[in-house]
């Protein structure tokens, strides 16, 4: 797949995708399942069903996202006002719903915080993600 088809496919307005890597992601979940066992006690036998808890591994289909920006346009996320500039970044990782057959899906981009003249230094306003 390119690398404008998939930025088709995530629609971030403002980003693009930088590069994406796909791999397998190890999650290990307990489960308890049923085990039957038998006692013999002198002349008795007795048949027993209870849950075991057990650890089960799985391992599905995981895509990083690497996001870069088409332009250095950074909005306050006090008052909304439009800066070219910012103080700093910090690189940043959010979740994203599942893509088809990838089930684990991460989207890596640079967070920048605003130098803002009215708020002092804020985090930048992204409509597509929370500002905390």
């Amino acid at each position: 797949m390119r690398k404008d088809d998939i930025t088709r496919l995530v629609a971030i307005q403002g980003f693009s995708v930088a590069r994406t890597e796909f791999s397998r992601e190890e999650i290990q979940v307990e489960t308890r399942e049923k085990e039957e066992k038998l006692y013999h006690k002198k002349r008795h036998r007795a048949k027993v069903m209870r849950k075991v808890p057990k650890k089960v591994t799985y391992l599905i289909p995981r895509v990083d996202i690497y996001l870069q920006r088409d332009e250095p346009v950074y909005r306050c996320s006090g008052c909304g006002r439009q800066y070219y500039t910012y103080d700093h970044c910090k690189p940043y990782t959010a979740r994203d719903l599942p893509y088809g057959k990838w089930k684990s899906v991460w989207i890596h981009f640079d967070k920048v915080y605003v130098n803002c003249d009215k708020c002092g230094i804020r985090v930048e306003s992204l409509g597509w993600i929370d500002s905390r």
